[in-house]
């Protein structure tokens, strides 16, 4: 009976309960149910959605806002591990919207998209919390390929494609449709592309900024070629003929800059003699000492407390030693390339090693416009969390890597353009059996130990400063000069300082290495400079800063040797 009784009384609770959870539910404001994002997101990759898989590879992402508010919060990129890099890398962008305001962020990475399991992805996060995400599945091409724009009428475009003749099946011409928004620094200096075919009449109608844009791609390597309407098939030999030339990717030259940043850091081994002193000092103590002396004072059975002290006291003086070695300085090692174009151009390129003598998190601090990769050095990462690179509303951009272990190198690689920068002024003339003229330095780099070179004719200059003039007088290159590696003729020696160190002559030989003297037709200006180029700080720690920079510069490009008269 009492069980019954006290069945009806929950039953007659939990009734109320239900009726008073409908109640509250009728008469309360329906809650509408979350929408879309607010904020839509979309990334631009290459040119067109496409890139050169190996190449550094521009990205324009574009946010709106379409809510009701002004909105805050950071644009993110995450660029997935590949065959190349094994670690994840974060780019992150500062931005604030209006209601109904769209902004363009600008990122350049590694072209590594389709090398990996895992999608790039953008997303933009806000207080917190992912509110848009999208992943990048852009079209990657063939890195030999000669990818060749053209901005042309629709008919002369056809044409052109239809006269195309395919090159070898290793560097295919692969053709680009070229739009006028196209045209710009931020999508040109990376594009990939090697050749652009504009029509005659066309390049006249462009704004100046894309004139610029166009000679700054051109500075680093690039073929413009107009395109005559009544001919368009003849621009296909010039092509042809660049197809020829050996290319090697953006991401090589900053992996062999890696290399040589790392392999010559200046951070010597210990001592070896000194070693081998504290080892014979150890053996004696846990030998002799141990067995004979504590045997003659009686106290053998205390051997047991006195070799782990004597073993934990070795330790800690062979570790104080490694840390005074090593020092307590964070010290960041750049190895830089500096070329400089004829039009006042200049391309910077910079691998950083960063000795870390405490395990930690590492924040690199640089100016504006410059790209920074991070990249893995074994050993060095062994962390979950992915290195991130941030872009201020100033410009200006912080790698942080969250946790090298002690005593062991990070590494970047970096990379900015200048405009405007100043170039080396050449004029020369081709006399009898030589080659005479001037060249003054109107960049800001102030040269030593520099060298013109012109095949195998070399001309020494100890110091070029700013605004100096020097003359050139040189002998024809001989025409069955062999080709050789500047690090194994007279050259490399005599650019090498003779007073510098054994590490920092070490990295000048392998930067050298990158510049053979095979081609017989360019001069070329080759110089170090002591100045820092792109002033790279670590943030909260004592740090100490060391550089080896070359400068290059193509002054000219002479033909065959012709009997010329007085």
């Amino acid at each position: 009976m009492r069980t019954q009784i006290q069945t009806k009384i929950i039953g007659l609770l939990l009734g109320t309960l239900l009726c008073w959870w409908l109640g509250v539910a009728y008469l309360s404001p329906v809650q509408a149910a979350p929408g879309e994002a607010t904020v839509e997101i979309k990334a631009n990759v290459g040119i067109n959605g496409e890139y050169k898989w190996g190449q550094i590879v521009p990205i324009h992402i574009t946010i709106t806002n379409r809510g009701e508010n002004t909105v805050e919060g950071n644009v993110e990129l995450s660029m997935p591990p590949s065959s190349v890099s094994t670690i994840n890398t974060l780019y992150v962008a500062t931005a604030s919207l209006a209601k109904g305001e769209a902004k363009t962020v600008f990122f350049r990475v590694p072209g590594f998209f389709t090398d990996s399991p895992d999608a790039a992805s953008i997303r933009w996060i806000q207080d917190g919390k992912v509110i848009n995400e999208q992943k990048i599945t852009p079209i990657g091409r063939n890195n030999q390929a000669i990818w060749t724009g053209i901005l042309a009428s629709d008919n002369i475009a056809a044409t052109l494609l239809q006269t195309m003749k395919k090159e070898k099946k290793d560097t295919p011409v692969q053709p680009i449709q070229l739009t006028p928004d196209n045209l710009t620094q931020d999508i040109l200096l990376d594009s990939g592309l090697n050749v652009i075919l504009i029509e005659q009449g066309k390049f006249a109608g462009l704004q100046n900024t894309q004139k610029q844009a166009i000679q700054s791609w051109a500075d680093k390597g690039g073929l413009l070629l107009t395109v005559d309407p009544a001919q368009p098939a003849a621009v296909w030999p010039q092509v042809a003929q660049k197809a020829s030339v050996q290319k090697e990717t953006s991401l090589d030259t900053a992996t062999e800059l890696g290399r040589i940043a790392t392999h010559s850091f200046a951070a010597s081994l210990p001592s070896l003699p000194l070693l081998i002193l504290l080892l014979v000092i150890y053996i004696i103590i846990i030998g002799p000492v141990a067995y004979f002396i504590m045997r003659r004072l009686g106290v053998r059975e205390w051997n047991w407390v006195f070799i782990p002290l004597a073993s934990i006291a070795m330790l800690a003086l062979v570790y104080g030693y490694g840390t005074w070695h090593h020092g307590t300085d964070t010290r960041v090692h750049n190895v830089n390339v500096i070329k400089v174009g004829t039009s006042g151009n200049a391309h910077i390129m910079s691998s950083s090693a960063i000795f870390a003598p405490y395990a930690g998190e590492y924040r690199i601090q640089l100016p504006k416009n410059v790209d920074v990769f991070p990249s893995e050095e074994k050993r060095a990462l062994e962390t979950k969390e992915s290195p991130m690179v941030t872009t201020n509303p100033s410009g200006d951009t912080e790698t942080t890597l969250p946790h090298i272990n002690k005593w062991s190198l990070g590494k970047m690689y970096a990379q900015q353009n200048l405009f405007n920068n100043g170039a080396f002024e050449a004029t020369l003339n081709q006399k009898k059996d030589r080659l005479i003229g001037t060249v003054r330095n109107n960049t800001s780099y102030s040269l030593h130990d520099a060298r013109i070179v012109f095949g195998d004719s070399i001309q020494s200059i100890p110091t070029l400063a700013p605004g100096a003039v020097v003359q050139v007088d040189l002998p024809m290159p001989t025409p069955e000069s062999k080709s050789r590696y500047y690090d194994d003729t007279e050259f490399a020696a005599r650019m090498l300082s003779q007073n510098g160190e054994e590490k920092l002559q070490q990295a000048r030989l392998q930067l050298m290495r990158m510049y053979d003297s095979r081609n017989s037709t360019t001069v070329t200006l080759l110089g170090w400079t002591d100045q820092h180029p792109l002033q790279n700080k670590v943030a909260d720690r004592p740090y100490k800063v060391s550089n080896v920079t070359l400068v290059t510069a193509k002054l000219a490009q002479i033909g065959k040797q012709e009997d010329q008269n007085d």
